[in-house]
């Protein structure tokens, strides 16, 4: 009975050991720690992977602030753009002012998570992909995403008749939420027969 017993407590133990190495990455250990509030200094180690980013990706410009840090990784601002980095996908670069701010607006690698790829000319406008979603910029409208749930590149996204995205998502309380665009606005009320509303602009 007490060895039976014994093995259960060690299954016990081992179980959240063997699921942190599966939710863990293997090199996480040397994840530096952010600064804290009493030193304030960024880890040397992340400072010097900034640099030789930003040395070969000169368009970026001069460093317009200090590194950010989120529970996803950092984020260092630069006049043209931003270099983002995490344990997870190493470092990616935000290759234009509108899209890093946007991108910071929205909560940064914790809210649409990291660059995927880098950002490409559409007719009319640009738009840079990221683990959570696209960034669509118009000189017009400005950098905002479009959520995967709003039905607009079924309805032909910026080549469509609603175009680029001049706002982000906004809610508007009881389940309704609405989002406008060039040439239109799609917005949604959960309690209503159909789920999502679209208005054109006349």
């Amino acid at each position: 009975m007490k060895r039976a017993a014994r093995k259960l407590v060690g299954v016990a133990l081992a179980v959240p050991i063997l699921l942190g190495g599966f939710a863990i990455p293997a090199d996480a250990a040397v994840l530096p720690a952010p600064p804290s509030s009493a030193n304030g200094k960024t880890p040397s180690q992340i400072d010097k992977t900034f640099a030789s980013v930003r040395a070969k990706h000169p368009f970026l410009g001069a460093a317009s602030g200090s590194v950010i840090w989120y529970s996803m990784g950092a984020v260092k601002t630069y006049k043209g753009g931003a270099i983002v980095w995490s344990i997870w996908f190493g470092t990616k670069i935000i290759t234009s002012a509108g899209m890093r701010d946007a991108y910071l607006r929205l909560g940064g690698p914790d809210g649409i998570g990291l660059p995927t790829s880098a950002e490409t000319k559409l007719k009319g406008g640009t738009i840079q992909s990221f683990t959570i979603g696209d960034l669509y910029w118009s000189p017009k409208g400005g950098a905002h995403m479009v959520a995967s749930e709003i039905p607009w590149k079924g309805l032909g996204g910026v080549k469509g008749r609603l175009g680029y995205p001049t706002s982000d998502k906004i809610n508007n309380g009881a389940n309704r939420w609405f989002q406008k665009f060039e040439g239109g606005m799609i917005y949604t009320d959960w309690f209503a027969r159909s789920p999502y509303k679209i208005v054109y602009k006349k």
